[in-house]
């Protein structure tokens, strides 16, 4: 049963990914800010001064993709490849866990396509994001 609902949980996270990844390729601030938790975290800073200042950042990046109209999110990250684990087992203890992130979030690692601009490639936004499952799932957390 455990590992039924942790299939289900990695299944919503990496949709939840996807959802995320095409509403930044839109620029769609209303769509991103309701997908972020009210306090976001960050893998390697500790939490953030707010939401508002990481999609600022996603924003900013997704505005360097202005000049590709109809440009899609599997031309940005490899959808194939987009893996969902338990960010306990990511960070190898709960201890290690990055402020605000609980061991049954999920890591949902995305892999860049190499023909990004590196703004893009190292975006925050476009390579890891910790995801809480439930009825609606949240972005806890990014990651480089």
């Amino acid at each position: 049963m455990h590992a039924l609902r942790l299939e289900g949980a990695e299944r919503q996270a990496r949709a939840a990914a996807v959802a995320f990844i095409e509403a930044f390729v839109r620029g769609d601030s209303h769509a991103l800010l309701a997908m972020l938790a009210p306090a976001l975290a960050r893998d390697d800073e500790g939490t953030t001064p707010g939401r508002e200042s990481d999609l600022t950042r996603c924003l900013a990046g997704a505005r360097s993709l202005e000049y590709e109209p109809g440009l899609e999110a599997g031309e940005l990250i490899d959808l194939e490849s987009i893996v969902a684990r338990p960010a306990a087992d990511y960070h190898r203890s709960a201890s290690a866990l990055p402020a605000g992130v609980e061991a049954a979030d999920l890591v949902v690692i995305m892999r860049p396509r190499p023909s990004l601009p590196a703004l893009l490639r190292h975006s925050p936004c476009l390579s890891r994001l910790y995801v809480r499952p439930g009825p609606k799932p949240l972005v806890v957390a990014l990651g480089r």
